[in-house]
This record gives structure tokens, sequence and C-alpha cells, in this order.
């Protein structure tokens, strides 16, 4: 196979679960999860790692070999060759040097980070194209479904201009108008279509079936402020699926390189033989003495000169380890810069968000007065159309500040690991409700 059993059986069970039902939308986890299916180069590296661990370990550990052994008396009369066949067994250790084994448990924490640091560029990376993918899909039919509703009032147009209530020029603007809705339309279709194949390559679906919800779950009040970046940072790093003990398994490792000591000078080894015994051979001169031996064996390495070899690797496997360290803070600068890009687009759009509800209720409040104006005979009715424009669009724009709002929480309560907490624990974590607290995370 060219995976291992566990992996290619977290590979199946993860495509499953990823699975939409059918007929339904692809919710921000399944697309995740189907992205997450596909092994990627650190996966295998991590599996290899472990392989060579278990092989070094193996390698190290005293074992009993069977040994056939042929004596040379029987060189002398070949009939008792049969009889003095012997076999011995022996007990010993392999020359399997510590910081080897060391070596290879850094290997596994090291090939573990750089997993977790490849998921979470992964799921980033995917996050970014299913709200792409979502907004198009919410843009692209609002413009079309506008469109669609300034070719609905064609015929009424035409009755007012002849009527004589409507001008050429009235008309020319209407025109204008659909004009315009219609390019909207076909240009939101293609973004819709160039953002439905970017997310179809990771999660493996053809992009003219792809559509994922537009809907967020999310509960949490948006009105209150996000709390700080390092504080988010700390929930992130403990909520997770990233394990917080690779760390600490780094550390214990760095102290087991610390108190490692070069392999003793002595080893011990016992073997048992059993040489046949013939009383007479060809000749019938019985010189040939057989029976079972035990031969204790004790072998001794005595260095005349340290050629500072094992020193050498002890050095090594430090700096290994201070690499691998640097990649552990990499990894934690990469989640805190996403972390404070999403927090300060948050801050920004509940900015934008006052400014464009304030817009909102005054174009609704001017359409009102120039829909007085108009019956009253002050005011056109292509007029009136043109500030019913301006307040669709002033809506359009609060629905779209609406759904990038729940866009980034989306993105901030999955990259910070809170995605299936309660809400109350939510907010808790994530918004100021109360002074910023500097206690750890729980």
């Amino acid at each position: 196979m060219n995976c291992s059993l566990f992996l290619c059986l977290g590979v199946i069970v993860a495509f499953v679960a990823a699975a939409p039902v059918k007929g339904g939308d692809w919710e921000l986890e399944q697309v995740i999860r189907a992205a997450a299916a596909n092994p990627g180069v650190e996966d295998y590296d991590v599996e290899i790692s472990h392989a060579r661990k278990r092989l070094l370990e193996a390698m190290g550990r005293r074992h009993i070999e069977l040994t056939p052994q042929l004596g040379l008396l029987t060189l002398t009369n070949p009939a008792l060759l049969a009889a003095n066949l012997g076999a011995g067994l022996l007990g010993r250790q392999n020359a399997v040097s510590p910081i080897a084994v060391l070596s290879s448990e850094l290997d596994v924490i090291a090939a573990q980070i750089a997993r977790q640091r490849w998921t979470f560029r992964r799921e980033a990376d995917v996050t970014d194209r299913f709200f792409e993918l979502s907004r198009n899909q919410r843009v692209s039919r609002q413009a079309c479904s506008g469109a669609s509703g300034v070719e609905a009032r064609r015929p009424e147009v035409a009755r007012q201009l002849s009527l004589a209530r409507l001008t050429r020029a009235d008309v020319i603007q209407y025109e204008q108008e659909l004009l315009d809705r219609e390019v909207e339309c076909r240009q939101a279709r293609r973004r819709l279509d160039a953002a439905a194949r970017n997310l179809s390559f990771v999660v493996g679906v053809a992009a003219d079936t792809l559509r994922v919800s537009e809907e967020h779950d999310e509960e949490v009040n948006l009105e209150y402020p996000m709390q700080p970046v390092d504080y988010l940072v700390q929930v992130a790093m403990t909520h997770r699926s990233e394990p917080a003990s690779l760390r600490d398994d780094l550390a214990a490792l760095q102290r087991k390189v610390e108190s490692a000591h070069r392999p003793k000078g002595f080893q011990f080894g016992l073997r048992y033989s059993y040489l046949g015994q013939q009383s007479s051979g060809v000749a019938g001169s019985g010189y040939l003495l057989g029976g079972n031996s035990l031969l204790p064996e004790i072998s001794a390495r005595i260095t005349l000169k340290d050629s500072g070899e094992f020193d050498a690797e002890k050095q090594l496997l430090r700096l290994r380890i201070s690499r691998v360290n640097r990649e552990w803070q990499e990894l934690e600068q990469e989640i805190r810069a996403r972390i404070s890009e999403i927090q300060a687009g948050f801050e920004s759009w509940r900015d934008d968000m006052q400014s464009a509800r304030r817009r909102l209720a005054l174009s609704r409040e001017y359409r009102g007065i120039t829909a007085a104006r108009q019956r009253a005979g002050l005011e056109t009715l292509a007029s009136l159309h043109s500030v019913e424009d301006n307040e669709r669009r002033a809506g359009m724009d609060v629905a779209r500040l609406e759904y990038e709002g729940g866009s980034k929480l989306a993105a901030i309560l999955s990259l910070c690991g809170l995605k299936n907490m309660p809400v109350a624990r939510q907010e808790l974590l994530l918004t100021r409700q109360l002074p910023v607290s500097t206690e750890p995370v729980p």
C-alpha cells in the first residue's frame, strides 16, 4: 500500500464525514475535513519518523537469536557431521547509539510540528476560499435579481411613455439602468464561477455542482469588541487541534539529551550450545567429545583516546532541537498574524456597519419624502426610481456587511478552535464584555 493502514483509514473516515447531505450545501467544517482527506507530504513524514523510531528501539533491545553451528572437529570424520550439528542461543545488545534514538524522537516531534503548520495553512486557505464562494453566491443572486426586477418594469415604462407621463430621456435612463444591472449580473456570475473552481480544487467536487452555505449559525453578539490579539493567540494555542503538549515533549527531550551518557564499555552475553556425541567413528577411535556446553561471553570496549564523536552528536542534536523550537515559534507567529488580520478587520467592520445602517435609514427617509412629492406631482417617476435604487443599494450594503461580520466571526471561531462550544463560552473567550482579563486561559 502507498500509505500506512492508520493513515488510509483516517483518510476514509475524513472523506465520509466531510460529505454533505445529498442536495445540501457544504458547511465550513465539511469543506475543511474534505481538504484534509487528501494526505500531504507532511502526513507521510510523520509516519516515516514513527517507523524509524520503532526500528531503532527494536535494534537496541536485547534479543535471542538462533545460530546453527558446525564443529571443526567433524571435518576429520564426515560420518560425525550429523551428530555434531549444534545450536547456540545468544542474548546480546546491538550497539545503537542513545543519541540516535533521541534523534529519532526529535524527528517525530519535528514532523508533527511541520504537519500542524501545513494543516493550519491549508485550513486558512480553505476558509478564505469558502467565504469567497459564499459571498459571491449571495452577490450573484442579488445582482441578477436586481436585473430581473428592472427588466420586469419594462411594460410599465412603455405604458407610462404611451401616456406621455415619461419622456424619451426617462426611457433612455431606464435602458441605461437595465444595462448596468445586466452587466453587474454577468460580472457577478463570472466571479462566482471562478470562486467555485478555486474551492473545487481542494474538495474534489465539480465546480458546477458545488454550493456552500450562506448562513452562519453563530449567535455571538457582534456589537462587542474583540479581545486583544495576545489573548486570542492564547485561546487559539489552547483550544486548537495542534497538541500543545508538543512543546512539553520537546522540553522533555532536551532534558534527555543533556543527561545522555556514552554507551557502557562492557557488554555481557550468554551462549548455550549442544555438540552431538559419537562414541566411535569409522575407525572406532572415540576421540570426539560431545555434550552440552554453556558459554558466557563478556566483551569490553576500551577507548584509548576520545575522538569527540559522542559530544559532536550531542551538540548536533542540541542545534536540531533549537531549530525545531524555532519552527514552533513560526507556527505561533503565523497563527498570531492570521488572528491579528481578522481582529483588525472586525474592528473596522464595526465602524463600517454603523455608517451603513445610518445611510440606509437616511435613504429610507428620503425615499418616503420623494414618494410623497411624486404623488403631488413635484417629482418625476424616474426620480423616484432613482431614489428607490439608492435605497436598494444601501440595503444591499447593510446585508453585505452583516454577512461579512458573520463570516469574520465564523473564521475566528474556527481559527481559535471554538466552533462547537456553547455561545456563552464563545462570547467569554472572544469578546470584551468586561475589562480584559490577564489571567491564563482556562
